[in-house]
């Protein structure tokens, strides 16, 4: 079931943003893949790829509590991936900072399993960006807990107690 859902913009910096846990932010950027959706997975989230540099794609970011049904048609690129964060906030942000930076609260923490989707449908490239085309390409990201077990999962800590992972 759909937890919570939100719509945004963030900024692309070197053709890559980052959706990562308050304990990730500073993990070290690895080489990637040159092509969207992912760029690479850190130990404490995932960068996602851009095809343009230096513009606000819209960026739908949905948190479920089970595996969502996977419908690829409508998107250029899908991949799947999992990471694991310490607390239950994730941050979705330029590479180097942005004032548009947007946290979300998941119900949970520990392992994240994700589902990247990305979409060019006017196929723009780095000449061909314009302020009124950026929003046309599209990131959908799907959130949900990863672990093989229940038991795996953490609940949110609560303020005052020690750090349960």
């Amino acid at each position: 079931m759909l937890v919570h859902a939100i719509t945004t913009t963030v900024f692309i910096d070197f053709h890559i943003f980052r959706l990562v846990g308050e304990d990730g932010f500073d993990d070290v950027v690895p080489g990637g893949k040159e092509r969207p959706p992912v760029y690479g997975v850190l130990p404490r989230g995932v960068l996602l790829h851009s095809a343009v540099n230096a513009h606000e794609p819209t960026v739908h970011l949905q948190i479920w509590d089970a595996p969502p049904e996977q419908d690829p048609s409508e998107w250029d690129a899908v991949a799947d991936g999992e990471f694991s964060t310490r607390g239950n906030t994730l941050i979705l942000a330029c590479t180097t900072g942005a004032p548009n930076d947007s946290a979300v609260d998941l119900p949970w923490c520990g392992a994240v399993r994700f589902r990247a989707h990305y979409r060019n449908p006017l196929g723009l490239d780095e000449t061909s960006v314009t302020r009124e085309t950026q929003h046309t390409e599209e990131h959908l990201i799907q959130l949900w807990p990863g672990g093989a077990r229940a038991e795996d999962r953490v609940a949110p800590p609560v303020a005052g107690h020690p750090d349960p992972v």
